[in-house]
């Protein structure tokens, strides 16, 4: 809203900033130590420092009080015989910078701070003026924090409880309140419970402050109603949830049922059961509290004959489920859908409502209803006519499974279906021989009896032959598309590895077994050339990675995959290298091999070590540099930490090399440095503690010195950081001015050169 064009303020603008002497000490304090000054800057040397100029002030302090007896006189009257006064003014001082900071707090709105300091200010108060009190042993002002304190004490003590129970009284009206305005604006259920709520915590709270000050009527307001009204819940539990239990059932049925109507069929029959046993279970509640004859067996009873006809029961349902599974097949058979599983569903629900006719012909020993399922089965499987069926009908489902297989790998694509394809072939060529084998038992014929189990070997070698083929074409397929890869080098191999394996038990089972040692140098080739076709392309990868990390030191993570790669590439070549040693038998490539592999990690370590060495050299160079262009603590450590770590792992990758190569020299050079190095970080950390502790001696023993000392080096420490950060200014400077074009610029006004001066200085 607007008057007269003007922007109308909001009542909740945020109220101004006021600085308090309390606010403007913590903000001289952060601007002398923050980053871009003397301090800040140098925060380690300026601590150390003070650590070292307090101990020697302190020491020479008492050296001055020891020598001249007038100081310590004056020391002993303000401190020991004043003692009491000191603190006060202390007290009263720090009192007065909280007093004016919660006024300030107050004034900007924020009454949480306001209230916390104005408390810390009257305490620090009241304790400055009791320490006066006691000092000169003035009457009242000697207690004055501490008379009020002990007062409030007892009176806590006295009415602590009838206090705490006014607040609980006023804590329920305020939420009756609240329901009183909830009622206003059509909030009733919430009301209600805010109502009934704040009424038993007023009542509450009535009771608290009856038993405080022992009023009679008030001790029983709440705890003799909630008592009755315990143990009328307590006599009538069982009632009370049985009943709610009996409406959960039947909430829970009627959900059943619409699911049900809906079509889910699993969840509507699951709610509905769970519900029929809640409603039951409630009931036998209501009717065991009451004793009534019916309902107190309501669940147990129906259990109780569940127990005894659970036969049937399970037949029951197993008939119900195997109608379903019938309807779903020959559903899914009309509309033209998948016929294997249709059939499935159709057979699975014969078989389970047979099931089922049975358990319930057992339970009631109904004569030809116990062996529906059973009968036939026995039938089947005993009788030479019931096998001869079964066998024809494993022989039809290998041939269906063998068309669908033929189909599959000649019109469809993807290395999934040829898979299934194969998988479906063999198993159609298995059902098919598997069938003539029980047709030939069943009929006594010997030679369809021995179909299946002379031609088992043929069968897995066809099947690995398949797979190969399925493989194979994924590898064609993925080498055409994306080149040569690890991915298609690795499913080449496989497949390479299954067809030599299926045509090796094929030749096997045809009496050839004087092709074994060609077929196992045949393994060994085909390993040997696809680890060969690994090693080239993982060597590949490792160089371009190499060159990378080349082009760019920076880049650690290539540095380190062209690490990890050529190891790979190395331990994949060897291993080929040796199994082709084995396969023809030249010795020199087998022990060359393992050779290899017993001493290969020694020059992966000492490569990865000299690139690490590497590394931190240029590292501790940077640093150094740094070091050199602006001496201070942090770039000179940095610099001789990164240096000797590189020494170390230089010295580490030296002694690998020799040892691998056989050069004795150059592994105890490597080991010598090593040890010496060692040796002198733990040399230098113990000069660093003597040090530390020959400065902290000095300072106690001769103070004076000490003192001067630092203040000298302050002094000129701050003279030279101060012209250090004047020069690079003036660079920053003069490096901008040189920047503006010659014509057509105005120059930089004095205050934004200033300004840019010392943001370029932090840069």
């Amino acid at each position: 809203m607007q008057v007269n064009n003007q922007p109308v303020i909001p009542a909740s603008a945020d109220k101004p900033k006021i600085d308090s002497r309390l606010e403007k000490m913590g903000q001289a304090i952060h601007e002398n130590v923050k980053e871009g000054t003397f301090i800040g800057d140098n925060m380690l040397l300026t601590g150390a420092g003070a650590v070292v100029g307090t101990v020697a002030a302190g020491s020479a302090l008492k050296k001055t009080a020891d020598a001249i007896p007038a100081v310590k006189e004056v020391l002993k009257t303000v401190f020991v015989d004043n003692g009491k006064l000191v603190g006060s003014g202390a007290a009263l001082a720090a009192s007065a910078l909280l007093a004016e900071d919660a006024v300030a707090a107050y004034k900007e709105g924020n009454t949480g701070r306001a209230v916390a300091e104005g408390a810390g200010a009257a305490i620090l108060g009241l304790g400055g003026a009791e320490l006066t009190g006691r000092q000169f042993n003035i009457p009242v002002l000697n207690r004055a924090l501490s008379g009020p304190a002990e007062a409030t004490a007892k009176f806590l003590g006295k009415h602590g409880v009838g206090l705490v129970g006014g607040g609980v009284a006023a804590g329920g009206a305020a939420l009756a309140k609240s329901g009183v305005d909830d009622i206003k604006e059509g909030e009733y259920l919430k009301a209600a419970g805010k109502l009934a709520g704040g009424g038993v915590i007023t009542m509450g709270g009535a009771e608290i402050i009856g038993h405080a000050y022992n009023v009679g009527p008030l001790q029983g307001i709440v705890s003799t109603p909630a008592k009755k009204v315990a143990e009328v819940v307590a006599k009538n539990a069982g009632g009370i949830g049985g009943t709610a239990v009996a409406g959960a059932g039947v909430a829970l049925a009627a959900s059943g049922v619409n699911d049900l109507k809906e079509g889910e069929t699993m969840l509507g029959g699951a709610k509905l059961a769970g519900g029929a046993l809640a409603t039951l279970g409630g009931a036998e509640l209501v009717g065991r509290n009451y004793n009534i004859p019916v309902l107190k067996s309501a669940l147990s009873g129906s259990a109780e004959w569940v127990q005894t006809n659970v036969k049937a029961v399970t037949g029951a349902t197993a008939v119900a489920g195997g109608a379903f599974a019938i309807k779903d097949g020959v559903d899914r058979l009309g509309e033209g859908g998948n016929k294997w599983l249709a059939g499935a569903e159709i057979a699975g629900g014969v078989v389970g409502t047979l099931g089922g006719a049975e358990l319930v012909g057992r339970n009631f020993n109904i004569p030809v209803l116990n062996q529906a399922l059973t009968g036939p089965v026995k039938y089947m499987f005993t009788s030479k006519g019931g096998i001869t069926v079964s066998g024809g009908t494993v022989a039809a489902a290998g041939l269906g499974a063998a068309a669908d297989g033929v189909r599959r790998l000649t019109t469809e694509k993807g290395i999934v279906n040829d898979a299934i394809g194969v998988a479906e072939f063999t198993a159609g060529v298995a059902g098919v021989t598997g069938g003539a084998s029980i047709i030939g038992y069943a009929t006594g014929s010997e030679k369809l009896l021995k179909v299946f189990p002379e031609n088992v070997d043929v069968l897995g070698g066809a099947a690995l032959v398949g797979g190969a083929f399925a493989m194979g074409k994924h590898t064609i397929d993925s080498a055409q598309k994306d080149g040569l890869n690890l991915i298609n080098t690795a499913t080449g191999t496989a497949a390479a590895l299954m067809g030599t394996g299926g045509a090796h038990i094929i030749t096997r089972k045809f009496g050839m077994e004087a092709a074994d040692a060609a077929f196992t140098k045949g393994y060994e080739t085909i390993a040997a050339a696809g680890l060969g076709v690994a090693t080239a392309k993982l060597g590949e990868m490792a160089i371009e990675e190499g060159k990378a990390f080349l082009e760019n030191s920076d880049d650690v993570v290539a540095g380190a995959k062209a690490i990890g790669l050529g190891t790979a590439a190395v331990a994949t070549g060897t291993t080929a290298t040796g199994l082709v040693g084995h396969a023809y038998n030249i010795p020199v490539l087998e022990k060359a091999a393992r050779k290899v592999v017993e001493k290969g990690w020694q020059p992966v370590a000492a490569v990865t070590l000299g690139a690490t060495t590497y590394k931190l050299g240029e590292m501790a160079l940077d640093h150094g540099k740094d070091f050199l262009k602006d001496p201070n603590l942090g770039s000179g450590a940095m610099s001789a930490g990164l240096a000797t770590a590189g020494i170390l792992t230089g010295a580490g990758t030296t002694a690998l090399v020799g040892r691998t190569f056989n050069m004795p020299g150059v592994e105890r050079t490597g080991m010598r440095v090593l040890e010496t190095t060692a040796q002198g970080v733990q040399t230098s950390a113990r000069y660093l503690g003597k040090g530390a502790e020959k400065v902290f001696t000095t300072a106690v023993q001769h103070p004076f010195v000490t003192l001067g000392v630092l203040a000298a080096a302050a002094g000129t420490g701050y003279y030279f950081y101060n012209k250090n950060r004047d020069e690079q200014a003036e660079a920053v400077k003069a490096s901008t001015a040189a920047s503006l074009p010659l014509s057509g610029a105005a120059p930089a006004k004095p205050a934004e050169a200033k300004a840019e001066a010392p943001a370029a200085v932090k840069e």
